[in-house]
């Protein structure tokens, strides 16, 4: 389950996807990703990306101060 925030910024609804859980696909863990955060267009929550956005941001991230 994905928990979605939405905000708008710079006139433009952006989405943020919680996806604490992480991903586990199944044998051999091909394509697994640990718990993270994607950054994503309103209008393609599944596939979009966002400009200056890194497509997934880890837990462990911190910003560059």
């Amino acid at each position: 389950m994905t928990r979605e925030l939405t905000y708008r910024v710079n006139g433009k609804d952006i989405v943020i996807q919680d996806h604490s859980a992480g991903h586990n696909y199944g044998a051999g863990g091909l394509g697994d990703q640990p718990c993270h955060h994607n950054v994503r267009p309103a209008d393609n929550t599944r596939t979009g990306t966002v400009a200056g956005m890194d497509d997934h941001y880890y837990f462990g991230c911190r910003n560059k101060k």
